[in-house]
């Protein structure tokens, strides 16, 4: 499993390189934009050809643009809906241009309205059809709760059957919204396997949980420090279907230049899958 985290662009996408390097990441997670906001500065050509050249002489790959927190895919709001697909264009459009492989999605809150996993769908086709790119789109599951829409297999199947689409599976998400893949491992990848497809399993979220099973909780934690705890992970690794894409991690960070936190989980992760000989 190649292992990275998520790093922050700030001063520009090739310093995102630079600290993906002083954290020894294999992989590595960006927003492409301050992710509470729907516009962002357009990317400086120049530090774009830094950043492709930076990250190939890292050897990292692959990278990951997340999307903003504000799309919301599943809303039936043609309004909201309208914006979110503008954005997840715009995140398209943005990995095209800088040579990363993928970009994730959350799929959004339905209000209460059903068709929300249709509705995600539809949109993200609508978003992929302008754009003549090679990123793949992933769609990220999520804990659950309220009207939130992807936190079961079944519902990651509607949304990316079909499609040109990938999955990537948070540890988090997939405690809160109940399936335990901290103690059954190969029965919870079984389900997916059989709901969604081990081929479309592209990357995976490694986080550590401050909520229980099931509790719908999406609060991060440090690796061993969680619910899911460093035995959880070792039983998460035994999978070789889990250990065979990239696992990047988001758990909590000191600051953006402060590599302490990052290098302490990596470290803790990196631990556990030396006890298993791909």
């Amino acid at each position: 499993m190649r292992t990275g985290v998520h790093v922050s662009i700030s001063g520009g996408l090739a310093k995102g390189i630079d600290r993906a390097v002083e954290r020894a990441c294999e992989t590595i997670q960006i927003f492409a934009r301050t992710p509470r906001r729907w516009k962002g500065k357009e990317w400086d050509p120049e530090d774009v050809d830094l950043f492709v050249e930076k990250r190939d002489e890292a050897g990292i790959y692959p990278v990951v643009i997340h999307t903003c927190y504000l799309i919301n895919l599943a809303s039936p709001k043609e309004d909201l809906r309208r914006k979110s697909i503008a954005c997840l264009v715009d995140d398209l459009r943005r990995a095209d241009m800088a040579s990363i492989e993928y970009v994730v999605i959350h799929p959004g809150s339905s209000s209460g309205k059903k068709g929300g996993a249709e509705r995600v769908r539809e949109a993200c086709l609508r978003a992929l059809d302008e754009v003549e790119g090679s990123a793949q789109l992933l769609v990220e599951n999520v804990a659950g709760g309220g009207n939130k829409v992807g936190a079961d297999f079944e519902e990651l199947r509607t949304i990316v059957e079909g499609t040109g689409m990938g999955v990537l599976l948070d540890t988090c998400h997939m405690l809160g919204a109940g399936y335990p893949i901290h103690e059954q491992p190969a029965e919870v990848m079984d389900e997916f396997q059989e709901a969604v497809g081990i081929e479309r399993l592209k990357a995976f979220h490694l986080n550590d949980s401050k909520g229980e099973p099931g509790s719908h909780v999406d609060r991060h934690e440090h690796i061993g420090q969680g619910t899911i705890g460093m035995e959880g992970f070792r039983r998460i690794f035994s999978d070789p279907r889990i250990r065979s894409v990239p696992g990047i991690l988001e758990t909590p960070q000191r600051a953006t230049d402060d590599p302490s936190y990052d290098k302490a989980n990596l470290s803790a992760i990196r631990g556990i899958l030396a006890e298993y000989d791909d």
